[in-house]
């Protein structure tokens, strides 16, 4: 299937145009479980206003249709090696993706009901992007492994643009590990008293 894809240009850029208005669709509709479950909190994760509601940062949720467009432009126009890296690549890093938010969508849904759980916690943004640091560098092995065992350049893209977001996510948690407020001793409850 990925080999038909790579031959037809405008089948690659339909498919990742799909998978990116799918993608756009799952990561909304997960802010908006996330916002409204109230066992997990996030730092990285908008509240609600004065009025109630939740403004959520478009910017967050359209970035990937800024390098969909690169990709697929550069689907369209460029000969079949630089189209099996640049459109095969990011479709494979679409497609890791779209699999991690139904996986956070799919564990996130059970926090909706009240009875779920007991108590609260509240996560830091260091740890909300080492653990999508993580993630990354997880399927970016996998997709490592499945592109050097079948020899698929579009797999070793993807795994080289999975990198770079764990790369990334874990830059964002460095940045906000020195900005969090620094906590006494005592107030993390190691005391003495």
């Amino acid at each position: 299937m990925l080999s038909v894809l790579l031959e037809s240009p405008r089948a690659l850029a339909t498919v990742i145009v799909i998978l990116l208005l799918l993608d756009y669709r799952i990561r909304a509709v997960l802010l908006r479980c996330q916002v409204r479950q109230s066992f997990v909190e996030q730092d990285v994760l908008p509240r609600p206003g004065p009025d109630g509601k939740v403004q959520v940062d478009r910017a967050r949720l359209t970035w990937p249709f800024i390098l969909g467009i690169v990709a697929i432009s550069l689907t369209l126009s460029a000969d079949p090696v630089t189209r099996e890296f640049f459109g095969g690549g990011y479709l494979v890093l679409l497609l890791a993706g779209f699999t991690l938010n139904m996986v956070s969508f799919l564990t996130l849904r059970p926090l909706l009901d009240p009875t779920a759980a007991e108590g609260h916690v509240r996560l830091s943004a260091m740890c909300t992007y080492r653990t999508a640091g993580g993630h990354a560098f997880g399927l970016a092995l996998f997709t490592g492994v499945v592109g050097i065992f079948f020899g698929s350049l579009a797999f070793i893209a993807g795994t080289l643009f999975l990198l770079a977001l764990g790369i990334g996510y874990y830059r964002r948690a460095r940045r906000a590990s020195r900005t969090m407020p620094l906590q006494t001793t005592a107030a993390k409850g190691g005391g003495v008293s």
